[in-house]
């Protein structure tokens, strides 16, 4: 019986300290990033100290000047971006294979 009250407390007690853990791990970079829909597709932007670096208003790596197709797939492109930057690869190119392996939408 106390097991059974004492439960939800160590969850939230839990899933507090994971948000806490990844807030203060991402707030050591100086990216971020802002995600927008414009008309009908969505596109994001890379800021380094506050000051625009990246502004990608299509997909990157097809043919086509296509724009994204969800919030989450141009977050997900604009994070693995920041995530080469802090790395030190330059410039962040983005390759199809790493759009198939993100379950990034490009097909028309």
């Amino acid at each position: 019986m106390i097991i059974k009250k004492s439960l939800p407390l160590v969850a939230i007690l839990f899933f507090s300290s994971f948000f806490i853990c990844c807030e203060n791990k991402n707030s050591n970079t100086d990216y971020s990033l802002e995600v927008n829909k414009i008309n009908s597709h969505w596109e994001f932007v890379i800021y380094k100290k506050q000051k625009k670096i990246i502004h990608q208003n299509h997909i990157p790596a097809i043919n086509k000047l296509v724009g994204f197709k969800s919030k989450k797939d141009a977050e997900l492109v604009g994070l693995l971006m920041i995530k080469k930057m802090e790395s030190n690869i330059f410039p962040p190119s983005i390759s199809l294979n790493e759009l198939d392996s993100l379950n990034v939408k490009y097909n028309p």
